[in-house]
């Protein structure tokens, strides 16, 4: 019936939470499932119902945003925003239509996702000397 029935919790050696995961009684994330950094900042906090992820917030280690997003349930996207590691805030998708950049590791290649309509139209690999 998919109620939230177990929830699983994870500690770095530094005694930091790493991980808080609920699932549901049919083992599907349910609710907000976050993730730490071993420095304590947040590094993500989903929202799932029944294993479908509704909202997204994404965290540099620095504790500064990096990415958020709403989707419906069939999965459309309906708003999401990006951000550097400084903070300046690097893209936007509005009612389905726009673009943002997510970062790959060193935070100075990034992808571009192309959205439209909802749904991620491509992503091209692109750096970023100046962010």
């Amino acid at each position: 019936n998919g109620i939230p029935v177990d929830t699983h919790k994870v500690w770095y050696d530094n005694k930091n939470q790493e991980s808080i995961i609920i699932y549901d009684s049919t083992g599907e994330k349910n609710g907000w499932c976050r993730t730490w950094y071993e420095n304590g900042n947040l590094q993500d906090s989903t929202l799932y119902t029944h294993g479908t992820k509704l909202q997204e917030f994404l965290y540099y280690e620095n504790g500064k945003p990096m990415f958020t997003s709403t989707l419906k349930e069939d999965g459309y996207i309906t708003s999401s925003m990006s951000w550097f590691p400084t903070g300046k805030k690097n893209g936007e998708v509005k009612n389905g239509n726009g673009k943002v950049l997510t970062p790959r590791t060193g935070n100075q290649y990034f992808d571009t996702l192309v959205v439209k309509d909802g749904k991620v139209q491509g992503a091209a690999y692109e750096y970023f000397k100046d962010r």
